[in-house]
């Protein structure tokens, strides 16, 4: 006997199409058995009565997250491997780019070269989000990854693949940077990175910002770019309100402005990096000094991230609109358990298709009858 299971979470019924064999119960008016019994046991013979249906659905819900937590078939999906390859090149041409851009302005000496390169850099940044947004959505950095992944935008394999994406591109570009400009000049702008201390002058000591400062600066500054990204193109519903060519630039101004807030803000201090890919690339070309306290880097936008993460969870950016449809779900929900309550037994189907070409259909329900498709009752063994 072939049994196929359909589950409905929203109205809370469980049906079961059981198709018998030629030669049994449909032929001649023989009848199904008791309206009170659901279904058949065909391996220990006789009529089964099925587990309640708010069992039934709780273990097919909890199946079902369990399964989505794994999503370790992100492993087989091309999609996903196509995107994580983009991201990385997105990543690079970043960084590259931005690198570059920033050893000119240090070179070309602008009176107020902070400025520059936070233009320069949210610039370039803006350009790869529009640029990269349609094959891989554009992080370009591992702090928007993480997040997106802890809002359930995105899954954990495919997190974990951008990431490393983004970190080898990082890498590849700063290197590349190196290359072109020489040992000498990548070291005095230190190729644009992040750092915490430095020797500004031949005859000074090494100055700049000790680590808990520069933690707490870190992590403001990511839940910043973070907070605006969320209202204005990260959140869903927003993106397309906000427009898809102009959320890029916003988003590019966001972290522009964070450059310029930290960036000046200690003698010696290289500034909030607010993209640990940023930060990584420089440090694996230069090494020494750079690694100091380089987990700052990490740590706090990852921590700014667990914050943005838990704001969006209770208060979306389209919370009054969420909330009110919760509170008609719940509302909905009510109504009909209170419904399903007055009946003694939550009503049932049981359809068999038979050899005359005729069906007939079992309504279970409290008072215990039923009914054929066509209107006719069958005969009780």
């Amino acid at each position: 006997m072939t049994v196929e299971h359909a589950h409905s979470v929203d109205n809370g019924v469980y049906q079961q199409q059981l198709m018998p064999p030629s030669g049994g119960p449909c032929n001649g008016s023989a009848g199904l058995g008791p309206a009170i019994v659901e279904y058949l046991d065909e391996e220990h013979g006789g009529y089964k009565v099925p587990e309640a249906v708010s069992s039934i659905t709780s273990a097919t819900t909890f199946g079902a997250k369990f399964r989505r937590m794994l999503v370790l078939h992100d492993f087989q999906n091309a999609e996903v491997w196509r995107a994580a390859v983009f991201e990385g090149m997105a990543t690079f041409v970043m960084m590259f780019v931005g690198i570059l851009c920033t050893i000119s302005t240090l070179e070309s000496g602008f009176s107020h070269p902070v400025v520059a390169v936070a233009v320069s850099q949210g610039l370039v940044l803006a350009l790869c989000i529009l640029a990269a947004a349609p094959a891989s959505g554009a992080h370009v950095n591992p702090a928007i990854t993480w997040t997106e992944m802890l809002t359930g935008h995105i899954t954990p394999v495919r997190a974990a693949l951008y990431i490393i994406a983004q970190t080898l591109g990082s890498i590849v570009a700063s290197l590349a940077a190196k290359a072109i400009v020489g040992n000498a000049v990548a070291l005095r702008y230190s190729l644009g990175g992040c750092y915490l201390t430095s020797q500004v002058s031949a005859t000074s000591g090494v100055v700049g910002m000790d680590t808990n400062r520069a933690f707490l600066l870190e992590t403001g500054l990511t839940f910043f770019v973070l907070f605006i990204a969320y209202s204005i193109a990260l959140d869903p519903p927003r993106l397309p309100r906000t427009g898809y060519t102009l959320a890029p630039f916003l988003i590019g101004a966001v972290v522009g402005l964070g450059i310029f807030t930290g960036g000046s803000l200690v003698s010696g201090y290289g500034g909030a990096g607010i993209n640990p890919g940023r930060c990584i690339g420089p440090a694996v070309a230069l090494g020494g000094s750079m690694w100091t306290g380089h987990w700052v880097f990490w740590a706090g936008p990852a921590l700014a991230g667990l914050a943005m993460a838990a704001l969006y969870h209770n208060i979306p950016p389209t919370h009054v609109q969420v909330y009110k449809l919760r509170k008609a779900a719940r509302a909905k929900a009510k109504k009909s358990a209170s419904k399903g309550r007055s009946r003694k037994e939550r009503a049932m189907t049981t359809s068999f298709g038979c050899a005359n070409g005729s069906r007939i259909r079992l309504a279970f329900s409290s008072d215990r009858n039923a009914t054929s498709e066509n209107g006719e009752k069958p005969e009780a063994v």
